[in-house]
């Protein structure tokens, strides 16, 4: 099924927008991209219980400091992403796994900082190599699994303790699919810091070799996954990987990481020199101006909130009989707002804010838009 095949799911007025838009004019991203079938703006009425629960883990653990640096926007994607979790337990186990997921990301990727590596590890050598980060995330993601306490370096017990919240409010066949997908971004995040290393940039030479990895980059089936767990939705194995509900989480990471692209541009435009980015994919590989890589990479966007809405058409009937029919269709809510929270949650996070943005939208104390 190619994207072309299926509804965009824009209004009439929505897809003229692009073709009748001058050549310069960039896009006002919030209003392109909420687009029918996009629920309204929600966030989880757990938050503040989560935050709190969040730091009393910083102080058992010594890492009060530290966690002061995550566990804000922790809760904060938690909210947004995940804001329809059906209780606190839920939501609570959802934002210490993100807030897992960024230390983890900052240790051995983004930020390192031999004293983090320290505090956290008690192995400042962890992010010396490619194979010392593989060995670490391993280490880590075996832990997930273990019913056993093995270690009493901070953030191995922590991760453990999520795995034994994880297995009670679900089970330890979910506990263990999780924790495959947890890995398997980690591994795309190796391959990609490997290649950095190494110069070699061909996965960001066409739009179809960037998208293949960048939705596992972004998170891949962990983020998914978390949708099951956060909407009490926890399918067979045999239907996640069902083609029909592939596509759909397919459709909603590649939506979820290109709105991401979008909102974050200036940021790694004008401060990071980032090349892994959708809309400098685009101006590198097909000569357009940023102006024609913006609307582009709205038009991208929104063919996926189509593509999902075709799919949840194509839903097998036999399975509004089956006991999994109602987890299906929480799933795929569930998707939906995890699609809408991400667009939300970029444009209010100061995170994607720039006082050179080339989006005006995204400059420091303007809004917005609709919200």
């Amino acid at each position: 099924m190619t994207q072309s095949s299926l509804s965009t799911g824009r209004t009439e007025v929505e897809q003229k927008k692009s073709a009748d838009v001058s050549s310069s004019e960039l896009p006002p991203l919030l209003r392109s991209v909420t687009v029918k079938g996009i629920p309204p703006r929600r966030e989880s009425e757990f938050s503040a219980l989560a935050e709190q629960r969040l730091l009393e883990i910083g102080r058992r653990w010594k890492l009060e400091q530290t966690f002061q640096w995550f566990y804000k926007p922790s809760v904060s994607l938690a909210s947004f992403w995940y804001n329809g979790a059906v209780s606190a337990d839920r939501f609570f186990a959802i934002a210490v796994m993100i807030n897992l997921f960024l230390l983890i990301d900052d240790l051995v990727f983004d930020d390192p900082n031999d004293s983090l590596l320290q505090e956290c590890c008690n192995d400042v050598h962890v992010r010396d190599s490619p194979q010392n980060i593989r060995a670490f995330l391993r280490r880590v993601n075996s832990l997930l699994k273990k019913e056993a306490n093995p270690s009493t370096v901070p953030i191995e017990g922590m991760v453990w303790e999520l795995g034994e919240d994880l297995r009670r409010l679900s089970s330890p066949e979910f506990v263990e699919t999780l924790a495959n997908g947890m890995l398997a971004h980690h591994e795309v995040c190796i391959a990609t810091h490997a290649n950095h290393i190494a110069g070699d940039f061909s996965y960001l030479q066409t739009l179809d070799s960037y998208t293949r990895a960048r939705s596992q980059n972004f998170g891949g089936e962990l983020l998914t996954m978390l949708v099951e767990l956060s909407n009490n939705a926890i399918l067979p194995d045999s239907i996640r990987k069902h083609p029909t509900v592939q596509g759909l989480s397919n459709a909603a990471l590649v939506h979820s990481s290109f709105v991401n692209d979008l909102f974050s541009y200036p940021r790694e435009a004008i401060e990071e020199d980032n090349p892994r980015n959708l809309l400098k994919v685009l101006m590198d590989s097909e000569g357009l101006s940023l102006a024609e890589a913006s609307w582009r990479s709205v038009d991208l966007v929104n063919s996926y909130m189509g593509i999902l809405l075709e799919l949840e058409t194509q839903l097998p009937e036999e399975w509004e009989v089956e006991p999994w029919g109602p987890s299906v269709h929480r799933y795929v809510e569930g998707l939906k707002a995890f699609m809408s929270g991400n667009i939300h949650f970029c444009a209010s996070s100061d995170r994607y804010r720039h006082p050179e943005s080339v989006f005006p939208e995204l400059r420091p104390g303007a809004g917005a838009g609709p919200q």
